[in-house]
């Protein structure tokens, strides 16, 4: 008897672990498996093949472009990251926080733990007049 085996679809939806790791690239621009896990390294003990797993589930579905350079695989975002967050909230918030983005601000503030760095960016983002 023959046996088949069907290939279950992929999502297309980013998972937690996913994002975690794509927002490490980000603050790399573009890197290979080893200089991500030496970025991560004291904050996930994720193994090499951890990483590759995901990162070429990423790529899979769009979100990171892969190129060879020697015999390594430099990886890069497809987006930029502002591009990549408007798109997430977008989807999550179906455009409604575009007429008052209060919420999500006062989330950012005063729930969530932010960085001084961060929080300075954010509150200058907010003082920017566009």
């Amino acid at each position: 008897m023959q046996r088949t085996r069907t290939m279950g679809t992929v999502s297309s939806e980013l998972t937690p672990a996913e994002i975690w790791l794509l927002s490490s690239l980000y603050e790399l621009d573009e890197a290979d498996i080893y200089a991500v896990l030496d970025h991560i390294k004291g904050e996930k003990d994720w193994k090499y093949t951890t990483v590759q797993t995901m990162i070429h589930h990423m790529c899979d579905k769009g979100y990171i472009v892969r190129k060879k350079v020697g015999r390594r695989f430099i990886y890069t975002p497809t987006k930029t990251r502002s591009k990549m967050f408007d798109s997430v909230i977008t989807k999550l918030f179906g455009g409604s926080l575009k007429q008052d983005p209060t919420p999500l601000v006062d989330y950012l503030l005063n729930i969530r733990k932010l960085k001084p760095r961060d929080e300075k960016i954010l509150k200058n983002l907010l003082l920017d007049e566009k």
